[in-house]
């Protein structure tokens, strides 16, 4: 019977730009929980923060939208994108928003470019999804809007 630390192999991360000099990366910590850190690229000695993201069995895979400081996470087999406000100056940067929850698991997402976007309908991120079952879906998130004019502010140049 072996004692102490076995190596259980590489792990896995992923990495998504914040601006020029930050970037967030996603992994799991010593307990196998998913994790993310907040790095500062000019000091890479330690993470400028860690924290719990969310309940999954893979590396959440990041997309950021640098406009509206949000981050989505969509992890291969799962069935859901979370999606997380981000601001620096918390002590806990990322807030859990919201799920979306498909009916089967994603071999696959990434988010589209913002020229892709229906700005008439408000949607400030759209992304595809691949199916297990080889079925590619669209997903649009949307912010609300009660007077249903274009915002130019949920727009800024990109």
């Amino acid at each position: 019977m072996q004692t102490g630390n076995a190596h259980t192999g590489p792990k896995a991360i992923k990495l998504a730009w914040i601006d020029d000099n930050f970037f967030l990366t996603s992994g799991f910590n010593k307990q196998a929980e998913r994790e993310f850190a907040l790095w500062d690229s000019r000091d890479l000695s330690q993470s400028v923060t860690r924290g719990a993201l969310g309940d999954g069995l893979g590396v959440g895979h990041l997309y950021f939208d640098e406009q509206h400081n949000l981050l989505f996470t969509a992890g291969r087999g799962e069935m859901h994108i979370g999606i997380y406000s981000l601001d620096r100056a918390q002590a806990n940067p990322l807030t859990f928003i919201t799920n979306f929850t498909g009916s089967t698991p994603q071999k696959g997402a990434n988010i589209m470019p913002k020229h892709c976007l229906d700005v008439d309908k408000h949607e400030v991120d759209r992304f595809v999804r691949m199916t297990n079952t080889g079925i590619i879906e669209y997903i649009s998130f949307k912010l609300p809007n009660r007077t249903g004019q274009f915002q130019e502010d949920l727009y800024p140049p990109f």
